[in-house]
């Protein structure tokens, strides 16, 4: 619950206690308390009575948070679409048997790829930073394609 209001402070920015009490539908004695601990965590910045959301927050919150995509799935669906990818089903069959939409699953598979190669790149670019090797060059459907090996690992 106390996600969902820090939430709606956001969407707000600014607002009073009789504002937010309306708009969540929840008691002041229940919100009072999660304003206050929000004002002490610096969550949000009391004026008065006005609280203000306070925007440096946000950047500690992105970090700690899952992607949009994901909030919208439940922790389950995300981790058969994990196990799915990892075991290189097709997305039809994914979409078939969980009934999920072409658009889901493509998006899922898409992030779990850039993913990896985002993890694949930044650990090749620590080993070309201690131990720089010159490439294989080899042809691949028209693309010359770049490969090093480190520690056992293609990349």
């Amino acid at each position: 619950m106390k996600d969902k209001v820090l939430r709606l402070c956001k969407r707000l920015d600014k607002f009073t206690l009789d504002e937010i009490e309306t708009i969540s539908e929840l008691n002041s004695e229940v919100l009072l308390p999660l304003l206050e601990m929000f004002v002490k965590n610096k969550k949000l910045i009391k004026k008065g009575k006005i609280y203000q959301y306070n925007k440096n927050a946000s950047s500690y919150l992105a970090k700690n948070r899952l992607p949009q995509r994901y909030q919208h799935h439940s922790k389950q669906d995300i981790d058969y679409m994990i196990k799915c990818f990892c075991a290189d089903v097709e997305a039809k069959k994914v979409m078939s048997v969980f009934n999920f939409g072409k658009h889901v699953v493509n998006m899922f598979y898409q992030s779990f790829r850039q993913a990896l190669y985002q993890k694949q790149k930044d650990e090749l670019l620590r080993w070309l930073k201690v131990k720089p090797k010159i490439p294989q060059e080899r042809e691949y459907m028209g693309t010359t394609v770049y490969l090093y090996l480190y520690n056992n690992k293609l990349y």
